[in-house]
């Protein structure tokens, strides 16, 4: 199992962070009730995607999260796979899910999102969303999201975030 680097934050201190040992379903819970907080917001772009996701599995410890995601129409471009852009919102929220998991700290804004889109995904195909937070400091996190159809990858995705909720 291989450690996630955590410098420069609240996470170097010698305060207790209970979060990084807390169970499977105890930091699943976390990171949902972070990322659904706004749902209720019809405003709101993740309400769009929120109704499709799925809660999978996540590591604290490991700064790891999946979730599963199923196309509807309204996510689809007029060929009936997904929209780029909607993957680019996966790897933009899988990102960010997987900071929340390792840190307990949302950070703030993104300073740069890169997708290579690699193969579609079909109106009523399930998407796996598997996202890691390689790096989390006092200013910066960085994360790469890998979306799959069964075991064939259609995207992959790098995501870094600053944190301006420091100051």
């Amino acid at each position: 199992m291989k450690r996630v680097e955590l410098v420069g934050s609240h996470l170097e201190t010698d305060q207790p962070k209970p979060w990084l040992t807390e169970g499977r379903e105890a930091t699943m819970e976390r990171v949902w009730a972070f990322l659904s907080y706004r749902t209720d917001d019809s405003e709101d772009y993740t309400s769009f995607l929120m109704s499709s996701l799925k809660s999978v599995n996540a590591s604290a410890a490991e700064g790891k999260t999946t979730f599963e995601f199923t196309v509807k129409r309204q996510h689809s471009n007029s060929f009936g796979t997904i929209h780029g852009g909607v993957i680019a919102s996966l790897v933009d929220l899988g990102g960010m899910a997987a900071i929340v998991a390792l840190t307990n700290h949302p950070f703030g804004v993104s300073v740069d999102v890169a997708v290579t889109y690699i193969g579609p995904a079909k109106e009523g195909e399930t998407i796996r969303i598997e996202s890691v937070c390689h790096k989390a400091s006092k200013s910066v996190a960085f994360t790469t999201t890998m979306l799959y159809v069964g075991e064939r990858l259609i995207a992959k995705g790098n995501h870094t975030k600053f944190n301006n909720m420091t100051r």
